[in-house]
């Protein structure tokens, strides 16, 4: 708790100010901001558009109305709450807690962490890192495979193209699952198999495929056409 104390400070005085020295992103942060503050009117956005990042956002609004404010305590809270994701995972791991403490402190002050504009990613990693340290705790295998497995649906509903690591994690939580039902037969052991598919079954029902869409697409054809521009010396805009 110490540590964790401390690394709370540490981000608050790295981030106080920091309004001051960062301008406001446009393209889309202003976007996932905008899907959030407007969630009461417009609902949640499509399973492609980051929803659990506009349900974010809209309970930040809840205390902070002010849009400008809101953007930037969603850059503060994300920037500090990466490296005390990372401490407890390295705890969770058995990490001393020198080096835990060590590595969350340089994770704080990293080039992929404060710099990053694209807080939409911090947030989906935050939900992966939540996921392992729940994980953490189960005591058989397959029930930390499944709630990793849940933890890659939910940041799914991020950053879409986690959906894969839900089908990976998902075959081989089911395959656990099954090859210790086959091991022993034990019919209680499928109520948890049952409660895991119907879970990720209702999930995907309620709220859609991510993948489904053509953001995807946009996604590839944008890193694609940077790519392009670079082996080839392309003059052209890669963005246009």
């Amino acid at each position: 708790w110490i540590a964790i104390m401390l690394l709370a400070i540490a981000g608050w005085k790295f981030t106080y100010g920091l309004e001051n020295y960062v301008d406001i992103n446009f393209h889309d942060p202003s976007f996932y901001l905008l899907n959030g503050v407007t969630l009461h009117e417009n609902g949640l956005p499509d399973a492609e558009n980051g929803p659990f990042y506009a349900v974010w956002f809209y309970l930040l609004s809840l205390t902070q109305p002010d849009r400008i404010e809101l953007f930037y305590r969603d850059y503060k809270l994300l920037t500090i709450l990466l490296p005390l994701m990372i401490y407890l995972v390295l705890r969770r791991c058995s990490v001393s807690s020198i080096a835990a403490l060590v590595g969350s402190a340089l994770s704080l002050v990293s080039f992929f962490n404060f710099p990053s504009f694209t807080r939409v990613s911090h947030f989906a990693v935050c939900i992966i890192l939540a996921s392992l340290v729940g994980a953490s705790f189960a005591r058989r295998f397959q029930t930390a495979t499944a709630i990793a497995a849940l933890g890659a649906l939910f940041a799914s509903y991020v950053r879409p193209e986690l959906f894969l690591a839900w089908m990976m994690l998902s075959i081989l939580c089911v395959a656990t699952f099954l090859y210790g039902y086959w091991r022993e037969v034990r019919g209680r052991d499928l109520i948890p198999l049952g409660l895991f598919v119907l879970v990720n079954a209702a999930v995907l029902y309620f709220l859609g495929i991510p993948v489904a869409g053509g953001r995807g697409v946009v996604a590839f054809a944008e890193h694609f056409a940077i790519n392009w521009a670079g082996w080839t010396g392309s003059s052209l805009d890669p963005w246009t």
